[in-house]
């Protein structure tokens, strides 16, 4: 799939340089491309243009993968525990998980303490609070 596909000549410019930021700042950028800040602030919000500037990025990403493997493994060789850790993860060994434990509990003593009239009348006074809600929605 071609990246700019679809894309005018301005977009493809202004994905590319977006692509290759650097430490380059917007206002740069923009002046790079011929248009204002705000225009480059405008094309920057397009969903098109964010996922071609994503696909790119991940294209020249991809030809760097050896040398990123490799920096990897020869930090691995030093003991480097987060360079450990991150090929441990890539490699699928680790999952991390998270337990989460809740508990409700719900204290129905007075429910069985009360009479089938005390029981009727918080009833009716529940739909009444339900009608003055409702009617405050509508």
């Amino acid at each position: 799939m071609d990246i700019f596909e679809g894309l005018t000549e301005l977009e493809a410019k202004i994905v590319v340089e977006l692509a290759d930021k650097g430490g380059r700042t917007y206002e740069e950028i923009a002046e790079a491309v011929g248009i204002s800040e705000r225009q480059l602030f405008r094309y920057r919000q397009k969903t098109h243009i964010k996922r071609a500037i994503r696909e790119l990025a991940v294209q020249e990403l991809e030809s760097d993968i050896p040398d990123i493997m490799g920096a990897l493994r020869r930090n691995i060789k030093k003991g480097d525990f987060r360079s450990i850790e991150l090929a441990v993860k890539m490699l699928g060994l680790l999952v991390e998980r998270r337990e989460i434990n809740q508990t409700t509990t719900i204290n129905n003593q007075r429910l069985l303490e009360m009479s089938d009239e005390d029981i009727n009348e918080e009833l009716q006074a529940i739909e009444r609070e339900l009608k003055v809600i409702q009617g405050g929605a509508e």
